[in-house]
């Protein structure tokens, strides 16, 4: 489980409501420099209590998100980026 707060700056509020009817998640990493790709995807849930969250300096809820899936693509992209 990896749990991430979110801060007044953040203005998550699309993103949390998206969660809120429809807890299936993803990211995508992408290393530009190897050209590979990391997916994680799961499941998350919103966390309004105020005493876990009050752990977090400034944050005013917290996003957890179960990862069920990991992949791994080395060198699967067609450009490399390069300075």
């Amino acid at each position: 489980m990896t749990i991430t707060p979110d801060y007044a700056g953040n203005n998550f509020f699309n993103t949390l409501g998206n969660i809120t009817v429809n807890p299936q998640v993803a990211l995508l990493f992408i290393d530009f420099s190897a050209g590979s790709l990391l997916q994680l995807s799961g499941s998350a849930s919103i966390h309004w209590d105020k005493t876990p969250v009050s752990k977090r300096a400034g944050a005013q809820r917290l996003v957890s998100v179960d990862i069920e899936r990991i992949v791994v693509s080395l060198s699967c992209l067609p450009l490399i980026w390069q300075e």
